[in-house]
């Protein structure tokens, strides 16, 4: 299921009276033994509305967990139409543990810290927004970075989400998915240039959307066919991630 983001209500992680209004299954059926945390959503089903819950069970050691980053915020953005082209196909990897982390739900202030993340020894910063952005970069391995390019660089609010953080990216790889003009590849190579000095390494392998997909989303239409000629290169990143993620993760503890 994939969220309608712009209608998700607001609710704390304790508080399902919104989802026994509107889904009256009840709540303990949904609820796993194990889970580190609970978040409310919401997505429109054709003409009904359906709350359902996602869960974040504990981790899995023999698996890596990979997360996809949705890099835009703006209103009738496309980003979560790629980012869900990629997710759900790392999903289907065994090894894989799939991660999804979008920056609407990591509303952070611009970076305007005294002293920079990569200062060895200084306090955490206590912003809580920040504190949650750094424990998901923390506990990933790898990472997927689906962007847009604006003015031939990637969005504002992600280059502030990749400032906040420091040694939580060190020596994991990095991929990137993107549209826009000349297919997002100006603002790829810009990310790539930033990824170096935060100690990540950039595979090779990127999936540049073709312009005709995008178009259609802002034509108000779905997206479709062109989709297909994406599974050659995706499944090219993904081999290409999880053999970097597999080798980097236990060489990360020597």
């Amino acid at each position: 299921m994939w969220i309608d983001r712009s209608a998700v209500v607001s609710s704390g992680p304790d508080d399902l009276s919104c989802i026994r209004r509107v889904y009256p299954k009840p709540v303990d059926a949904l609820a796993a033994k194990h889970l580190c945390s609970i978040e409310v959503l919401f997505q429109a089903v054709g003409c009904a509305q359906i709350f359902f819950m996602t869960v974040t069970a504990a981790r899995d050691p023999s698996k890596f967990i990979i997360s996809v980053i949705v890099g835009s915020t703006r209103q009738g953005r496309f980003s979560e139409k790629p980012a869900k082209w990629i997710f759900e196909r790392l999903q289907a990897r065994e090894a894989v543990d799939a991660r999804l982390l979008d920056l609407r739900d990591f509303p952070m202030p611009f970076f305007d810290q005294p002293v920079s993340p990569s200062m060895p020894g200084r306090a955490p910063f206590t912003e809580p927004t920040v504190q949650k952005w750094t424990r998901a970069i923390g506990e990933s391995d790898a990472f997927i970075i689906a962007t847009p390019e604006y003015n031939y660089g990637p969005p504002a609010v992600l280059k502030n989400a990749i400032d906040w953080v420091s040694p939580e990216w060190n020596k994991k790889p990095i991929a990137f998915v993107s549209w826009g003009a000349a297919n997002g590849a100006r603002g790829v190579q810009q990310l790539r240039e930033i990824s170096v000095p935060l100690q990540l390494h950039p595979i090779r392998t990127s999936v540049y959307v073709p312009f005709p997909l995008l178009l259609e989303h802002m034509q108000g239409k779905e997206p479709g066919a062109g989709w297909a000629e994406l599974e050659g290169p995706t499944k090219m990143l993904l081999d290409e991630l999880t053999w970097w993620t597999q080798l980097l993760k236990p060489a990360r503890s020597t």
